[in-house]
């Protein structure tokens, strides 16, 4: 009779074949032994009587089934949207542009300073070139007009100067330098009667201004207007002793004239 334990120098043995249905018996049951989870070949040691068996190794079919996880499409709203929106913004920063270049074209009142300084210098030709250049960009400039006119009386050219008198008379008519010298500028050419027109003018407008009295006493004397010249000869701050001066220095440049 067949049996599963032999005795062998005093020590039970299980047979061979009582070992491999040992180990099959709860894989032919559909039971599962249990191991320890360590890893894909898990050696687990039994022990039946005096004998240590090792068990198979645990097969993939008889590995529980894991649900295979499926990917989920990225959130579109929601608190963890928000967030990851939140983590990718950044300040907008404007586009960065090349510094322009300054201007170095100078200023109507930088060149007029110029052109003052050149007059000062007697230097009358590149005054005028400097007024021309900023009539050429505004003619609305009466000072410009202005002094470009009495630059071309000192030249000899008066018709230049008569246009741009009234020109500039027609924006500042109540200057009273611009007046005196629009009265002076007709004394040069010889009309007395329009010169008188413009020095009183002028005197409406500025009662002391010293240069159209003095300018006025000089037309008066030259005409032998010898009381009203000793006047504005005075009233443009001379004493009478240079008022006197004046008359006489003035009758004198009279009669040079006619010879």
């Amino acid at each position: 009779m067949y049996s599963p334990t032999q005795t062998v120098n005093g020590y039970r043995r299980i047979s061979g074949i009582a070992a491999l249905l040992t180990v099959l018996a709860p894989i032919a049951c559909g039971c599962q032994m249990a191991v320890p989870a360590t890893g894909n070949r898990v050696d687990t040691v039994y022990s039946i009587g005096d004998i240590q068996t090792d068990a198979l190794p645990h097969g993939e079919f008889n590995r529980p089934k894991q649900p295979v996880a499926t990917a989920r499409p990225p959130a579109t709203s929601g608190p963890a949207f928000e967030a990851v929106q939140a983590s990718f913004k950044r300040e907008v920063l404007p586009i960065a542009r090349p510094e322009r270049r300054r201007d170095l074209t100078p200023s109507v009142e930088d060149t007029i300073r110029f052109a003052r300084n050149l007059e000062q210098r007697e230097q009358i030709g590149q005054a005028i070139r400097q007024y021309e250049s900023i009539r050429a960009g505004s003619s609305t400039n009466p000072f410009v007009l202005h002094r470009l006119a009495v630059l071309y009386d000192l030249t000899g050219q008066s018709f230049r100067s008569l246009p741009l008198y009234e020109q500039a008379l027609q924006l500042d008519p109540a200057n009273p330098e611009l007046l005196c010298d629009f009265g002076f500028r007709w004394h040069q050419v010889g009309d007395p009667y329009r010169a008188e027109q413009y020095y009183r003018r002028a005197l409406r407008t500025a009662p002391k201004h010293t240069r159209t009295h003095n300018n006025f006493a000089v037309l008066l004397a030259q005409h032998h207007f010898e009381e009203p010249a000793m006047n504005h000869f005075v009233r443009a701050g001379l004493s009478r002793e240079e008022a006197a001066h004046n008359l006489a220095v003035a009758r004198r440049t009279e009669e040079s004239g006619k010879r």
